[in-house]
């Protein structure tokens, strides 16, 4: 029988590890995965230009497990990301291929959380970690974490961590690190000036780039011209007109965000206000309990968060 070349398959994969992706319905590589993970698991390192939902965590992750030995109880994958959200998504989706790769431990230090759990964590060890720049730092600093023996480091998102004024983090976090190690970046895009920042983190990279899955003319962009008063209830009658699956209303306020809310309750629509005062936890339950919910959304322009779920629920 022949092994089509994008199936997990033809990767160097344990019966167990292939079983396991089976399980999770990773059937066929992706394009990014197809492309990288031979090379990542012979141990090169990679740059990777590829954006949100292009299957990359799978390609980085199954990269890292491939090599980590469980009975060795020390970071041996770590994993930057821009934000919690993103950090939380890449753990969960870690510790769902590592099923079949017996006990790993996998953890996420991320702002926003009390130190004193990660530190007690970090105590009893582990396998993976996933965390922000910011919090890494603070946890090297104290010598709460040991990066010593890291064998894969994973930048994933680097150009909105650069952009987020993370770089000298990333150096820092970077120089804890074992010279001898494999480095796998992926990022959106890769302008010059990111280019030449990270050149000192890889040795001589393979460089894929994939794009994008959904190209701008499968978008239709619609301008109606409103007053101010009539806002809400325009949105409720386009709903009903354009009937779609799912909406993403953004709002400028807090305030008008829990208006609207409330006028497509009185419509009759399912919706939950989200709004950068609810934490991480009540806003994925949010958006996860109605597919066809219209649920406005308010983040501050500059938070991390409105990049975040912005990217994150992207049709």
């Amino acid at each position: 029988m022949t092994t089509s070349a994008t199936s997990f398959s033809s990767l160097p994969l344990t019966p167990a590890f292939l079983a396991n992706l089976d399980s999770l319905g990773y059937h066929e590589m992706t394009t990014i995965q197809a492309q990288s993970l031979p090379a990542v698991l012979d141990g090169r390192d990679l740059i990777a230009q590829a954006k949100t939902g292009s299957g990359k965590t799978a390609a980085f992750g199954i990269g890292i497990l491939h090599k980590l030995n469980p009975a060795w109880f020390a970071v041996q994958g770590l994993v930057l990301c821009p934000t919690r959200e993103l950090a939380d998504q890449v753990a969960n989706e870690l510790r769902r291929l590592a099923r079949a790769a017996g006990n790993i431990k996998i953890l996420t230090l991320t702002g926003g959380a009390p130190m004193r759990p990660q530190i007690a964590s970090l105590e009893h060890g582990a396998h993976i970690v996933v965390g922000t720049p910011g919090r890494l730092r603070d946890h090297i600093g104290r010598g709460t974490i040991k990066l010593n023996h890291v064998q894969t480091l994973v930048l994933d998102e680097a150009d909105r961590m650069t952009d987020m004024g993370f770089y000298e983090e990333i150096a820092g976090i970077v120089s804890a690190c074992p010279v001898r190690r494999q480095t796998l970046l992926f990022s959106a895009t890769y302008p010059e000036d990111i280019r030449r920042a990270t050149a000192s983190f890889l040795v001589n990279p393979l460089e894929v780039t994939v794009e994008a899955q959904h190209d701008n003319e499968k978008i239709e962009q619609r301008f109606y011209e409103i007053g101010f008063d009539e806002r809400n209830a325009a949105v409720g009658k386009l709903l009903k007109h354009f009937k779609p699956e799912s909406t993403l209303a953004f709002c400028n306020t807090k305030v008008h965000c829990r208006e609207l809310a409330e006028e497509l309750r009185q419509q009759g629509f399912p919706r939950w206000p989200c709004t950068a005062s609810w934490n991480s936890a009540n806003a994925m339950k949010s958006w996860c309990c109605s597919p066809t919910a219209a649920a406005p959304c308010w983040w501050p322009p500059t938070s991390p968060r409105a990049a975040s779920i912005s990217r994150t629920w992207a049709p």
